[in-house]
């Protein structure tokens, strides 16, 4: 299979888990609100989401830090690898935020999940985004 499309796959496999999350909840499967009184684990739950938020900025970047540059430009093994560290950051975003809404029903979470949406658009794994980060785009 082609590596853009394996990474396409994943990526899509990345959206699924956190939208079909919300989706068996609005549809009744999964009931909201489970944790709605429990104040010291909503806290701990808050801290961790400020924490992955956090990863929104670094996962944008990361495929122009030096190092990992350097890296990307040799070997077609280190992109898939740092493409899917850069989306499994992404996708921790996504799955606390649907997971927060789930648990304690807070809408603001639907605020992060909607970030994490667009920042996911930002490094949806295309051919021409492989080719530019690879250096690649000025040869074909």
């Amino acid at each position: 299979m082609n590596i853009d499309k394996f990474l396409t796959y994943t990526a899509l496999g990345y959206l699924l888990i956190p939208i079909a999350t919300l989706a068996m909840m609005a549809f009744g499967i999964l009931e909201p609100g489970v944790l709605v009184g429990d104040d010291e684990g909503h806290y701990y739950y808050q801290i961790a989401v400020i924490v992955s938020l956090l990863l929104i900025p670094f996962a944008l970047r990361l495929m122009v830090m030096e190092r990992v540059k350097t890296r990307v430009a040799k070997s077609m093994r280190a992109y898939m690898q740092y493409s899917f560290v850069r989306m499994a950051m992404i996708e921790t975003v996504l799955l606390l935020s649907a997971m927060g809404y789930y648990f304690y029903m807070e809408s603001s979470m639907l605020w992060c999940f909607g970030v994490g949406l667009i920042a996911m658009m930002y490094i949806w794994p295309t051919r021409q985004r492989r080719l530019h980060e690879q250096g690649l785009d000025h040869e074909e």
